[in-house]
């Protein structure tokens, strides 16, 4: 792999957010890393405090939260701001939308170069859909910053499209939310004994943030409603409690674990001991219309067939790949029906499993971390 020339060059990497369980910023920083570059994650804390992660240092400042995210988000941005001055980078990676504005501040003092992600459609991003002042906000501020940054990232095709045209810019660069390769399958009975399920269950997995339009009540539908199903959901979130108390209310607690939030690596590592990989996304809006999860594909190179939503991004893969089963994302039964045969036709599945192991070969970050050179080489 090429790499920078001369005297290391400092890269700043901002995210409201944690490196250590966001997979597509710990991917970019190794990236940037390994292009030879002295790699500083900023995001915020509950204290000051400095490590370093795969070799990259990680800064984590101390916010105040209490009086609310607005009061969070401006004290971030000035200490982000004077954290990123003093260090004097030659490119700010504004990790995420709620970042660009301190990205920018700082880019005006030290004459760095700033990399925008945007990695969702941040004005129809589905969290903000019943809260229009606040998305109208974001979206204003989309707007205004993202004509002066020197490049533009997304993580699909159809948001480069949208985005361009919205904003009148140029076509920003596609870079997909694809794990790293899996050389190996892996421990394929890490979630049967950890959590000492039998092999009468098949094992339906999640991962990812317990959020409202992942399909999770739906999800524990399904195992209530098919005795074989033992459902593992990877990840911790706002909904947790209403899950567990959904999950009881069910009689199914005892086929459904919570594992609590984990590391990005830890995750992977538990993600082959699933049988089915679920990402249920619902129809919230076009930022999940336009979604293609990284959960997807992180199932894909643990060669685990996949049950996913008739999102476009999403059901074109499945279809073009023959690596599992899209349905509509309201449709419990055809959920159901899709998990029985996945259980009830042995060849189908092995069929997937196999498609699956072609996919992975495909869809891997390796290959998206050639796009991300050669575009941190024509910004140099």
């Amino acid at each position: 792999m090429p790499t920078v020339t001369g005297s290391e060059k400092k890269v700043a990497i901002i995210e409201i957010g944690d490196i250590r369980t966001d997979g597509r910023c710990r991917n970019i920083a190794g990236s940037i890393k390994r292009f030879g570059m002295e790699v500083t994650f900023i995001g915020p804390g509950g204290k000051d405090e400095e490590f370093e992660l795969n070799g990259v240092r990680v800064k984590r400042l101390a916010v105040v939260e209490w009086l609310g995210s607005k009061v969070m988000f401006f004290h971030f941005w000035i200490r982000a701001f004077w954290f990123t001055v003093l260090m004097r980078p030659s490119l700010i990676v504004a990790e995420d939308l709620y970042s660009l504005p301190a990205a920018l501040a700082a880019k005006f003092f030290t004459y760095s170069k700033v990399l925008y992600d945007s990695k969702e459609l941040y004005f129809a991003v589905a969290a903000l859909r019943n809260r229009l002042v606040t998305q109208r906000f974001w979206s204003a501020v989309e707007k205004i910053c993202i004509r002066f940054v020197d490049g533009v990232i997304t993580s699909g095709e159809r948001d480069s499209d949208l985005i361009g045209q919205r904003y009148a810019i140029p076509r920003p660069v596609t870079i997909h939310n694809h794990p790293p390769r899996r050389l190996h399958p892996g421990d394929k009975n890490i979630l049967r004994r950890k959590f000492s399920i039998p092999e009468v269950y098949t094992i339906l997995l999640y991962q990812g943030w317990l959020l409202h339009g992942r399909g999770l009540f739906h999800l524990i539908e399904i195992a209530a409603s098919i005795g074989k199903a033992f459902l593992v959901i990877m990840g911790d979130g706002p909904l947790r409690s209403e899950l567990e108390n959904f999950a009881r209310s069910k009689n199914v607690d005892d086929r459904v674990v919570f594992t609590g939030a984990m590391s990005y690596e830890e995750m992977l590592e538990h993600t082959p001991g699933g049988d089915i990989g679920c990402a249920i996304i619902e129809d919230y809006g076009l930022s999940y219309r336009h979604a293609r999860p990284n959960k997807m594909f992180e199932y894909i190179q643990a060669n685990i067939p996949v049950l996913v939503s008739t999102m476009p991004a999403m059901e074109e893969v499945v279809r073009d790949w023959g690596i599992g089963t899209a349905v509509l994302p309201d449709d419990l039964s055809s959920m159901i029906q899709a998990i029985r045969r996945f259980i009830d036709e042995p060849e189908f599945y092995k069929r997937c499993v196999e498609n699956c192991k072609k996919a992975a070969a495909v869809f891997h970050w390796e290959e998206e971390e050639k796009t991300l050179i050669a575009l941190l080489q024509a910004m140099a």
